[in-house]
């Protein structure tokens, strides 16, 4: 890699990354998900702090400073004014027919929601790829030859003939194959 140009070097560099990720897909896509699930995680911890909060600060006052007391009143006087416009705009959403009036905080927490659920949704991680729509079933299963040879018919040179009886029965009552 050292005797190429600097470009080329910089290439394959991106280019490892790139193989990386496709070579180890499970991997990544798992690293996905649990970066996924620990933000919906902090997120939700951040919500309930916040609640044992407002309600521990309901029921046990804090003792501050009057300083300090003026400046907690000017914050609380500001997110009340905040959540008072936030209400008004809501109102004004539902009155028009539009949309509802959505936060932030939701739209983040939603979008968190969003990414955790294409995380988990990565088709590297299903146990079994989904089998297309025009995928053939076969009469016989590949079970290999170790089939019983109970019946007569079932070890005869015959059964070409009732697999074909068989897929005319299928098309006709079907229109195709299944």
């Amino acid at each position: 890699d050292e005797m190429c140009e600097m470009r080329h070097q910089k290439w394959l560099q991106a280019h490892a990354k790139r193989r990386d990720r496709h070579v180890h897909e499970v991997y990544y896509s798992l690293g996905r998900v649990a970066d996924a699930e620990r933000v919906v995680a902090s997120h939700a911890e951040k919500l309930e702090l916040t609640r044992s909060i407002a309600e521990a600060g309901a029921l046990d006052p804090v003792k501050m400073t009057e300083t300090a007391q003026r400046g907690f009143s000017k914050v609380k006087r500001g997110l009340n004014t905040l959540s008072m416009i936030r209400n008004a705009a809501a109102d004004r959403a539902a009155a028009e027919g539009k949309a509802a009036f959505e936060p932030a905080k939701l739209k983040e927490e939603r979008a968190n929601k969003a990414r955790l659920e294409k995380a988990q949704s990565a088709t590297c991680l299903e146990l079994r790829p989904l089998t297309p729509k025009g995928a053939a079933k076969h009469i016989r299963s590949w079970k290999g030859p170790e089939g019983t040879l109970r019946l007569l018919r079932s070890s005869t040179p015959w059964i070409d003939q009732d697999e074909m009886r068989e897929l005319g029965r299928q098309t006709r009552s079907t229109g195709a194959l299944r």
